[in-house]
């Protein structure tokens, strides 16, 4: 079972210092599918994406990732889930493509997740808080794939605290 405190936002505390021009700039990437936040462990991207979330009009799914999610199955069951706690009769039809790992069942699993996301009306953010965690290869391509194909109206948020070669960027 997939424990709902991954999906929680964490809470932004009110002592913080106003970041406004990274506010600005969250906030412009609701204009492109991609925005990426890379900065060392404790430089503060989780609390800027909570900040801003608490301002954000739109529907925001987060995920705190961890070295459990980096699996197929894992990975892609906690996205369908964060998307649930938001929209909870999306993507229904979904599990039983997750469940296998094969080039085809890939394939299959994110142009119906594509489709499904279509479907959402009005703007939606996906939050990857911790994406470093994940290494596994095929949910890296899966990524790389939804990017090229994610409608317009869907923007990816991932927080990281490296790039690496292989990464999907």
């Amino acid at each position: 079972m997939i424990r709902s405190a991954k999906f929680l936002i964490p809470p932004a505390r009110r002592s913080l210092v106003a970041r406004p021009r990274l506010t600005r700039m969250l906030e412009e990437g609701m204009q492109a599918k991609l925005t990426l936040l890379s900065a060392q462990a404790g430089y503060g991207k989780t609390t800027a994406l909570s900040q801003w979330e608490r301002q954000c009009s739109c529907p925001i799914a987060w995920i705190s990732l961890d070295k459990y999610d980096n699996d197929w199955n894992a990975f892609w069951n906690c996205v369908l889930a964060s998307i649930q706690e938001r929209i909870p009769r999306f993507g229904q039809s979904l599990g039983f493509l997750l469940e296998q790992e094969s080039a085809a069942s890939i394939d299959s699993a994110i142009s119906a997740f594509l489709h499904e996301l279509s479907t959402i009306s009005g703007d939606f953010i996906l939050i990857l808080d911790d994406y470093h965690v994940i290494e596994h290869a095929p949910v890296n391509e899966s990524i790389r794939y939804m990017l090229q194909h994610l409608p317009p109206h869907i923007h990816l948020y991932i927080a990281t605290v490296q790039i690496r070669n292989e990464c999907i960027f």
